[in-house]
This record gives C-alpha cells, sequence and structure tokens, in this order.
C-alpha cells in the first residue's frame, strides 16, 4: 500500500482526509474503534490547519512499528504561524482563536 498525501484548502479536504484515513486504517486491519480514533485525529488537526494557517497538507503512510506489526503514520505539515508558547498550548482549555 503507497502513502497519499491529501491538500488541505477547503472545508471539503477535512472530510476527504478523514474518510482517507479510515479506508486505509481498515485495510491494514485496524479495528473499528483504533479506525474511528485515527479518523477523528485526521479531522480535528485538518480543520485547525484550515482555520489557523489557511492550507497544508497531510501525508497518510503505512508502515510497520517496532514489532513489524501494520502501523499508520499520519504527517500534518502548514506554513501557518505556529505556537508561541508550547507549554500553555498543553493544559486543558487553551485557544490561540
Amino acid at each position: 500500500m503507497e502513502s497519499k498525501t491529501i491538500a488541505l484548502e477547503t472545508a471539503d479536504d477535512i472530510a476527504v482526509a478523514r474518510n482517507e484515513v479510515r479506508v486505509m486504517a481498515a485495510a491494514l486491519g485496524f479495528r473499528m474503534l483504533d479506525q474511528t480514533r485515527l479518523a477523528t485525529v485526521a479531522s480535528e488537526l485538518a480543520r485547525n490547519i484550515i482555520k489557523y494557517a489557511v492550507r497544508g497538507r497531510l501525508i497518510v503512510q503505512p508502515t510497520e512499528d517496532q514489532y513489524g506489526r501494520q502501523a499508520l503514520r499520519l504527517i500534518f505539515e502548514d506554513k501557518g504561524p505556529g505556537i508561541l508558547n508550547i507549554e500553555a498550548a498543553m493544559r486543558d482549555g487553551f485557544s490561540t482563536g
């Protein structure tokens, strides 16, 4: 299975990212709960990119973990302003917008 790159520029791209991650996780044999968790992560991060950075991309990369089990790497990239205070961002309730 090959990696896929998804442009993140519009709200429609959030659904594309969510679906692509779920489909690839299913193809790799992930349990339904884990498929849903990964799809939710993809949706939330894609939404944040579109909201705060305007555009970016998601790379969905099948791989293996250190024990040889199927794994899925999600790489989110953007050119947004970033988070100035990472420590504060890790606290509950933090928001930049």
